[in-house]
């Protein structure tokens, strides 16, 4: 394999590997935007078909520490999540980067 070939695979593959974290980040930031309202972790995983659950927890936690969420406890004490302006801004960025 040339310098060349390799250079164009591990870019190919950066490019497939940043562009599949952001399909899940879009479908996330949608999902809040669609909603409008608090969602707790549980009922997110549920709409974007993640498993494990537990798994929901960290990556929302991830999208939070960005500044792409807000975060609050309910009245049970459970942890939910809503979106704010940066995540709408971001999830327009993403919507004309992935069209």
């Amino acid at each position: 394999m040339t310098m060349t070939a390799a250079v164009m695979t591990v870019t190919y593959v950066m490019r497939s590997r940043r562009s599949r974290f952001n399909v899940l980040k879009r479908r996330t930031l949608a999902i809040f935007a669609r909603h409008r309202g608090w969602l707790d972790v549980p009922n997110y995983a549920v709409r974007v078909g993640y498993y494990p659950i537990r798994g929901a927890y960290s990556y929302l936690a991830r999208l939070w520490r960005w500044g792409l969420l807000r975060r609050s406890r309910d009245a049970r004490g459970r942890v939910i999540y809503r979106i704010c302006a940066k995540g709408i801004n971001r999830l327009a960025y993403l919507a004309t980067k992935t069209s």
